[in-house]
Order: structure tokens, then sequence, then C-alpha cells
């Protein structure tokens, strides 16, 4: 009985030792228990709870059970709690362990499952992570052949492992799976493009967006996904910003008008408000900032309404993004800077990295521009130390080159090229060329005042190359001032 009761745990109740342990007689276990608690093996609460003394006295008579009675045991105490009948968070966590544990494959793949979802919705992503895994590998054990079930389980843990801001890991997951199984006519087109899909926005994460670009064009190419409206909707939803961060603006809005429309059909509110957002910022990198404005706010509210805080923060930084694109007053400032510290509550809420750390960058940005350079300093330091601990290295390189800023405006220049510097590397061979551009331009403005002209010119030069005033309309006026400054001859000259 002793045994039984090293594997219920550290506290148990007498019904549930009673079925786990097959006694027969329950005044016979009680007289065992009675003994139990007699010799210290045992401490008896109120309520029928019994609970070891201490944890080292269960910790050793567990390590003692050879393994088979080991999972036997485990499977009994599983098949206990179901017959009791109770159902809340702990008795899913401890059926989960059970039949994890018992390697009882159906039951220990089901709870687990239903354990990693209630995880979830409290927002214990890294619990909810471990009860996945677990699902996976008694998945894996129970049907080798099942590879949809399979595939199933590998996008949760991916979800969940790409929402704790582990991008890198998240890409294996999914790579591992989807090499392994490449061609495999066991797994369904559909199954297989969603895996896809999610590949590539764990991809655009990182900011490799022409890898995410190609992923989703195979997958639009794909035969059997005719039927598919939210595969094709994720898809366009891929291609959209890559061709944003290449400042094709007109194709990008394209893509995002037949993402939205293809929202509509499947009417889910959800999908409607996430291709309808980057409607919006397209909108509002053509000059389009009432329509882009109004549309944002539209989603924001639907985001809010809908309840999910980890879609909350997006829609909050997204909004944030386009009042500071706009910037025609101090209040569309304010307020953007007051949309930024909404999605870091949200994101903090939901416990999303990733999100927190782009919201207290672009709110460094603003307060720099504010002249409040302390602050900004403080709101950027934590942003590259979030960013560079997930791996997201456009995050990262984004915070430096504002760190970079915030260092020039206040004439540490050899600070200031440093993390420009940084920032540039970081951005080669990821293609993205929208911050390439804003880097190169702070780059060019350093060496102006540096007094560097050559250098200043020769980043000049580098930003024509790269199309500064179709790509940035945004940065159209800063980088015809640098370019006029540098036109004119020096001031002993003249």
């Amino acid at each position: 009985m002793l045994d039984v009761a090293s594997v219920l745990g550290p506290e148990f109740t007498f019904a549930l030792l009673f079925r786990a342990g097959g006694e027969a007689d329950e005044e016979r276990l009680a007289e065992t228990i009675d003994r139990m608690v007699g010799g210290g093996l045992l401490f008896e609460r109120p309520g029928e709870v019994l609970e070891f003394p201490e944890d080292r006295l269960r910790e050793e008579t567990y390590n003692q059970l050879p393994d088979r009675r080991r999972r036997l045991l485990h499977r009994r105490a599983g098949e206990a709690l179901e017959t009791l009948g109770e159902v809340n968070a702990s008795t899913i966590y401890a059926l989960a362990r059970h039949f994890y544990l018992g390697h009882e494959g159906p039951k220990s793949v089901r709870y687990n499952r239903i354990a990693a979802e209630v995880a979830e919705s409290a927002l214990a992503l890294d619990t909810a992570w471990e009860h996945y895994s677990r699902a996976l590998e008694r998945q894996r054990e129970l049907n080798a052949e099942d590879l949809d079930g399979e595939a199933e389980l590998v996008l949760e843990l991916a979800r969940i492992t790409e929402q704790l801001g582990l991008l890198q890991d998240a890409e294996s997951i999914l790579r591992e799976f989807l090499d392994r199984e490449h061609g495999d006519p066991r797994l369904a087109p559909s199954r297989r493009a969603t895996l896809e899909v999610f590949l590539g926005r764990v991809l655009s994460d990182q900011g490799d967006m022409p890898a995410a670009s190609e992923i989703a064009r195979k997958v639009l190419g794909s035969t059997g996904l005719e039927d598919q409206p939210l595969v094709r909707v994720a898809a366009h939803h891929l291609i959209g910003p890559a061709l944003y961060y290449e400042g094709r603006y007109a194709e990008a809005l394209a893509d995002h008008t037949e993402e939205l429309r293809l929202a509509r059909e499947v009417g889910n509110e959800r999908v409607i408000l996430h291709a309808q957002f980057w409607r919006a910022a397209t909108l509002a990198m053509m000059g389009q900032m009432d329509e882009a404005v109004a549309e944002a706010r539209e989603v924001t509210a639907g985001r809010d309404r809908l309840g999910s805080v980890r879609e909350s923060a997006q829609a909050h930084l997204y909004l944030g993004d386009i009042l500071a694109d706009a910037r025609c007053t101090p209040a569309q400032r304010t307020e953007a800077i007051e949309e930024y510290a909404e999605a870091l509550r949200f994101a903090e809420k939901g416990q999303d990295p990733r999100r927190a750390g782009y919201a207290l960058y672009k709110t460094a940005e603003l307060l720099r521009e504010a002249g409040r350079f302390e602050e900004a300093h403080t709101m950027v330091q934590r942003a590259c130390e979030i960013l560079g601990r997930i791996g997201d290295q456009v995050g990262l390189s984004v915070s430096l080159k504002a760190r970079g800023q915030i260092a020039m405006d206040q004439g540490a220049y050899d600070l200031a090229e440093a993390d420009l510097t940084a920032a540039y590397r970081l951005l080669q061979g990821l293609k993205h060329r929208l911050e390439e551009i804003d880097v190169v331009l702070r780059q060019a403005q350093l060496a102006k005042r540096q007094g560097d002209v050559a250098a200043a010119r020769g980043y000049l030069a580098e930003l024509e190359r790269l199309n500064l005033l179709t790509a940035r309309p945004d940065l159209a006026g800063e980088f015809e001032s640098l370019r006029r400054g540098l036109a004119e001859p020096p001031a002993g000259d003249r």
C-alpha cells in the first residue's frame, strides 16, 4: 500500500488510495492506514486526506519500484481517478501524468492534450509545452502509421514553442517532421500544407521573409487544397508581408485584399480581423493614412472584444505603428505611445516575449523623438535583451538601430557606430530590405555628424541603390534633408 501511495503523489484521499490499491475491504484498508500513520509513514488530515510527512520518504519508496510495477501502478492510479469522476484542472493534470508514466497510449495522448489546453487557457505555456511533448511522444509509440495524428500534435507543439518565443526550436520541430515524412502519401495534403504555412510563419517571425513567401507560393500551387480556404488565407498572409517589406505595396495590397476576401468566405471573425489589419498597414505605407487608421482602430476594438490577450497585444502594437508612422501631431505620437503601453501590458499578461520586445523598442523610438533619451534607453535596452534571448534577429537589429540613434543624439558616436554596425550585420542575409534601408540611413546621418562626408555620400549612394524613395516613403523627408546637407559646401568654403 505504501508503493501505491508513493505513486499517487505527496497527498491523496482515502477514496483514491482505496480504488488504486485494489483493496476489497475499506475497514481493512483503514486498519492498514492506522498502522502506517502510527509508524510515521503517513500523516492524516481532516477530510480523509493523507500525505507523506516528508517528500524524501515518498521519493525513496517510488525510486525502489521496478519499472514494470511502477507503470502498472500508474495505470491503476489513472483508472481509479477516472472512476471518482472529479473533473477539475488538478485531476486532468494527474490523469495526464499517470497515463503517461503508465505508458497507456490512447489515454496518455488524450489526457495530455486536454491538460495542455487547460494550461494554455491559464497562460501556463511552459506546462502546455510539456504536455504536448508527452502527447506527441506517446502518439508516436502508439501508432507510427497515423501520420495525420502525429502531424496534428507536431503543429500544436510548434505553435506553443513559437508563442514561447523559441523560434529556432519551433522551426526544428516542423522541419524534422516535414523532412522525415517528405512525399509520404499517408499524410493528407491539407495537413502537410498547414504545417508548411506555419513553418512559413516561423521563418517570417525570424525575418526570413523570402523563404516564408516561397513556402506560401508552393502551398498555393499545390493540388488538393481547393476546399481549404483557411490554408489559402494563411498562405496569402505570408506573401503579402514579404511584398510589403520589399516595398512592393500595390502587390502586397492585392494579396491582402485577396486574403480578406477568402477570410470573409470562411466567416471567422478572428481570421477576418487578422487579414484586415495587414491590409490597413499596407494602406498606411501607401499614404492612405485616414483609411488605414480607421481600419486599424476597428480591428483593435474587435480583437479586444474577442478576449485573447495575445491578439490584443498584436492589435495594439499594429495600431501604434500606424499612428507612429503618421506622426502628424504630438497628440498622435502620444496616442501611439499609449497603444504600445497597452500592447506591452497585454503581451506581459499573455507571456508573449516577442511582442513585449517590439512594444518596448517602438516606444523607445518615439521617446527618443520627443527628446526623452534616458527613458528611451531603458526601454530599448530591455528590448535588446528580450529579442536577443528569443533569437529574433530582425527585432534585435531594429532595437540596436534605435539604441544607436539614442547614442548618436547624445553625442556618443563610438557607441552609436558600434550599434548601427551590429544592426546592419544582423540584417545581412535576411533580405529584409525595408529595415536595411533604415539602418543605412542612420549610418549616413552618423557619418555626416562625425564629419566623414565621403562615408556619408557612400551611404547615400547605397540608399539610392536600395531605392529608398519608393520602398520607404516614410523616410523620404530625412533622406532629402541628408542629401541637401551633403550637397552644400563646408562652411569654411562658402
